[in-house]
């Protein structure tokens, strides 16, 4: 095996089917939104997940903020979301004069789970943002019943979990809405690209999630035959993607099985190699596939150490193996704009330990045999090492 091998966190490569998808858009002109390439990867996405209503959008951010803006959220109303995501699932809430109200991490995995957001819900309560870190979910049917028990909007941050499911439902289909993201990092990718899912009892506001992302008009009415002009009928914004990286994205659907498969063989490997170390006391948790057969997407691997000083340890040692493994999210509630909010860092204790400690090792569908067994073997040593310290 070689020994000068270097291994990026993340890698993109672009092959022929997605080449050939793109030109055929440039070669027709279709470069604008709503196009023929943004009605097929809608569709695509459709009977992917088994019918339900998709709009394409410009990014996963964007796909929150329609959501936000279709829940009715209004200022005084809260929204309980884990504090351990992206700024961009706060952001949304924010933009709506609503509040974001950041719940802890379960004691396993990276998502809150129903106690942790039961725990932080008042009478302001609105809705529940529930984000599905790494293609996996936590208690979303008992949070599905408890929104339709109390009244409350659930929102899915599917974002990483296109490809996965929970009791046999695709995730970002659970919830009322629902966002996933095609960023570059993400198992699919457009470049940039998202996408809302309407939930079966949303379906009513087709017409009007069409308006808020063309700018406030009735334009795809128009665009449809069913009114001989558009017009200004709301507050709306552009949102709309670009048909050059729906053709792409298009592309990428079409090869989901293919990906998902190479994916979960990294995924695999990594878990087999957890799985020695499972019983030292330096590791509290790391990646696991769901039990039985649920469909996983193998978004990403994550080992979390019992300190930040381990996790830079194992970091250091994979940096000079030429191999780059990567922390994540710095939690909501303890960045600059949480702690502006009121927050402190010990307010959600098992965030703040289990966020410091985190690190992530590379995992895309093009990783090669030979540069997984590196991986592998390399952090397998790093392992051995750290396990004869104890």
């Amino acid at each position: 095996m070689e020994t000068d091998m270097r291994i990026p966190f993340n890698r993109t490569v672009i092959g022929s089917k997605e080449k050939k998808a793109v030109m055929s858009a440039l070669e027709r002109g279709s470069i604008a939104g709503g196009g023929m390439f943004t009605l097929n990867a809608e569709k695509k996405l459709e009977n992917v997940l088994g019918g339900a209503r998709v709009l394409a959008a410009t990014s996963g951010t964007h796909a929150l903020e329609m959501a936000a803006v279709l829940s009715g959220l209004k200022p005084g109303d809260e929204v309980v979301m884990p504090s351990f995501t992206y700024p961009s699932t706060a952001n949304c809430i924010l933009k709506t004069g609503a509040k974001p109200v950041f719940a802890d991490v379960a004691a396993q995995g990276m998502n809150s789970g129903i106690e942790e957001i039961r725990e932080k819900m008042s009478g302001r309560t609105r809705a529940i943002l529930s984000v599905h870190y790494g293609g996996l979910s936590k208690d979303i049917m008992e949070m599905r019943e408890m929104a339709d028990r109390d009244g409350l909007v659930l929102i899915e941050d599917a974002a990483q979990a296109l490809g996965s499911a929970a009791s046999g439902r695709h995730l970002g289909t659970w919830g009322d809405f629902g966002c996933f993201s095609f960023h570059e990092t993400k198992n699919f990718k457009a470049g940039e690209g998202g996408a809302l899912v309407l939930g079966k009892a949303r379906e009513n506001l087709a017409e009007r999630a069409e308006s808020i992302r063309n700018g406030g008009t009735d334009k795809a009415r128009f665009a449809r035959g069913q009114t001989n002009h558009y017009q200004w009928i709301e507050e709306g914004s552009m949102y709309l993607p670009s048909d050059i990286l729906m053709a792409l994205l298009g592309a990428q659907i079409d090869e989901m099985d293919s990906i998902i498969e190479k994916r979960l063989a990294v995924f695999n490997a990594y878990e087999r190699l957890l799985d020695k170390y499972g019983g030292c006391k330096f590791i509290k948790e790391y990646s696991k596939a769901p039990s039985g057969h649920e469909a996983f997407n193998a978004h990403l691997f994550y080992v979390v150490f019992d300190s930040p000083e381990r996790r830079r340890f194992f970091q250091g040692q994979m940096e000079k193996d030429s191999i780059q493994a990567f922390t994540h999210y710095w939690p909501l509630h303890m960045s600059l704009m949480g702690k502006s909010m009121g927050y402190h860092d010990e307010d959600l204790k098992r965030t703040c330990e289990k966020a410091l400690s985190l690190v992530r090792l590379p995992l895309y569908e093009n990783l090669s045999s030979e540069e997984m067994e590196y991986v592998v073997l390399k952090a397998d040593c790093i392992l051995r090492e750290m396990a004869r310290g104890e």
